[in-house]
């Protein structure tokens, strides 16, 4: 049977690239289901119609999804990952900006407060969509959605790729009694740095300067 991993659409959904990525670095073969909300998501998981669910940490369901999934669905993997090229774009010509589209969970990564009304989406996509419906005069979504629309939406505000830390849910659990951590990765060789450079110093922090 081939591996289903659950996740947040709709297709080209940061959550549906992130989820093509993570099943090439693991190298599987397994599809990718997208489903509207985290809810059928789950729902998938639980009556076998999916193995695992793919959801970014900073996603506002997180919370409900760790008390209302106890014991059900459990924690087996994390990881970090870069996001998709981000940007607030704008309509073309637009000189006032009165309102902004954006998913909850992207609201910090510019000053919102130019704007008159925030106008919240599920999901980066739904703000490029909802932008190039005219919904709002601008919105934090893919860049992406500047190619191929230059005649109708321009660059406000680049913001880049953002590193988000991700979570993989599955129905049996993998972790005990025991933290359950990498000893041989990335955090562990700034750890053994950090306590080597406290050692050489005393245990004393020290400011370098450039």
């Amino acid at each position: 049977m081939r591996l289903v991993f659950a996740t947040l659409g709709p297709g080209g959904s940061n959550h549906d690239w992130v989820a093509g990525r993570y099943r090439v670095a693991h190298r599987l073969d397994a599809a990718i289901a997208l489903h509207d909300e985290f809810e059928a998501a789950f729902r998938a998981l639980l009556e076998g119609r999916a193995q695992f669910v793919l959801q970014c940490a900073v996603h506002p369901s997180v919370a409900y999804t760790v008390g209302h999934y106890r014991g059900r669905a459990h924690l087996v993997d994390t990881f970090l990952s870069p996001s998709q090229p981000m940007a607030v774009l704008k309509r073309r010509g637009a000189t006032r900006l009165r309102s902004l589209g954006l998913q909850p969970a992207t609201r910090d990564y510019v000053d919102v407060t130019r704007f008159a009304e925030l106008v919240s989406e599920p999901t980066t996509v739904a703000v490029g969509e909802g932008l190039l419906a005219g919904r709002y005069d601008a919105g934090l979504t893919l860049l992406r959605f500047l190619e191929g629309h230059r005649d109708l939406l321009e660059l406000e505000q680049m913001i880049g790729t953002v590193v988000d830390p991700w979570l993989v849910w599955g129905t049996e659990p993998v972790c005990g009694r025991e933290p359950l951590v990498w000893r041989e990765g990335p955090a562990a060789r700034l750890f053994t740095g950090a306590a080597g450079e406290a050692r050489g110093s005393g245990g004393r922090r020290t400011c370098r300067r450039s």
